[in-house]
């Protein structure tokens, strides 16, 4: 996976109210379904779109990872082994965390991996070394 990521990750701060988050989503030009809660620059979970629009605007984005498992992939990762992992754990994203420097942060999504006639074609990987 480490040789496919592509920089411009966009996270939230973790300790953001509702309100402000989105208030920072109705600015940026790209969407995303989930968004990466970041404290310190280090991933702590992630929150989705969804969540957010749905959210009481006084609550923070902690709360809603508060009780989250947090399944991440390492960065040198095989191709085929993170495909497989997406499959096997049933995900639709999935953060990628470099084992040596835990500020370099990338998300994949089951859309971005994909397999055709047993080849995996990537389509685009994000991350950001913060």
């Amino acid at each position: 996976m480490n040789t496919i990521l592509i920089h411009n990750v966009e996270g939230l701060p973790l300790y953001a109210t509702i309100e402000g988050s989105r208030g920072e989503l109705r600015c940026r030009t790209q969407q995303h379904h989930g968004y990466p809660a970041l404290n310190d620059k280090l991933l702590c979970g992630i929150v989705t779109r969804s969540e957010i629009q749905h959210a009481v605007s006084d609550s923070k984005l902690s709360d809603f990872i508060a009780d989250q498992n947090l399944f991440t992939i390492d960065t040198n990762c095989s191709i085929r082994d993170a495909a497989n992992h997406l499959i096997s754990y049933d995900l639709q994203q999935v953060p990628l965390v470099s084992p040596t420097n835990a500020k370099k942060l990338s998300v994949s999504s089951s859309s971005t991996i994909s397999c055709d006639d047993g080849m995996l074609q990537t389509e685009r990987t994000k991350s950001a070394l913060f």
